[in-house]
């Protein structure tokens, strides 16, 4: 009993425990991918939508932990490699040039930090790390055709997924924003934010194993610009 009394006695002392604000946001956002050294001129994504969805705690007056569900598009081309053999001898082919999407889906826990002292708006820096799901699907056609199988793939089908990858990477953030409060319960938030992740080759699935057809690995650099509301809990 005296091991409880003393735990208890610092809780005491600091008086009743004050719950922190919280609230939950529902965003919209253009991004887009930017060059870089990894994708080279062969990977290239330019504007897709996303939906953006922030979970906010105050953690002190000008500092609150953010928790960010987010689905970023985009939409341009990406190389893929296959093997052929020409004269009995193994060749690497590779095409850039078909149309290809990117997907991705990111959970990232950070933090968010304002200036200390009360403005209309207030601007804030965030920053976040976490993981991404990233999808990149892929188009064939013509000199590529050979590489949907015919097993795997209806092309007769409006519903058919032509050869793609799938795969699990880390992302980190940064965000510059703003936020206005329109009432005590609802807030208009805009974001310029930054994103970068590595997405490692991978082979395709739904194509024919004999071609061994690879996806080149590239960088998701996006940059993105946002707007939303947040919803006091």
């Amino acid at each position: 009993m005296k091991r409880v009394l003393l735990l208890l006695a610092p809780l005491a002392l600091t008086g009743p425990a004050v719950a922190a604000d919280m609230s939950f946001g529902v965003g919209l956002a253009a991004s887009t991918d930017l060059p870089d050294k990894v994708s080279g001129d062969y990977a290239k994504f330019g504007v897709g939508p996303g939906l953006h969805l922030p979970f906010r705690v105050d953690l002190a007056p000008f500092a609150r932990l953010r928790v960010s569900a987010r689905i970023d598009s985009g939409f341009g081309s990406n190389r893929v490699t296959w093997r052929q053999y020409v004269d009995g001898e193994e060749v690497r082919f590779y095409d850039d040039d078909h149309w290809s999407m990117l997907l991705a889906g990111a959970l990232t826990a950070g933090g968010e930090f304002m200036p200390p002292v009360e403005l209309p708006v207030m601007p804030y820096l965030g920053v976040g790390f976490g993981a991404a799901w990233v999808g990149t699907y892929h188009s064939f056609g013509g000199a590529t055709q050979h590489l949907l199988d015919e097993d795997a793939n209806d092309l007769d089908s409006s519903s058919n997924i032509d050869p793609y990858t799938t795969q699990f990477t880390f992302i980190s953030d940064i965000d510059l924003g703003a936020e206005l409060d329109l009432s005590e319960a609802l807030a208009l938030w805009f974001e310029l934010g930054y994103s970068i992740a590595f997405v490692s080759e991978k082979e395709l699935k739904k194509t024919p194993a004999v071609y061994d057809a690879l996806r080149s690995p590239y960088g998701w650099n996006a940059a993105r610009l946002g707007v939303g509301v947040s919803f006091a809990l």
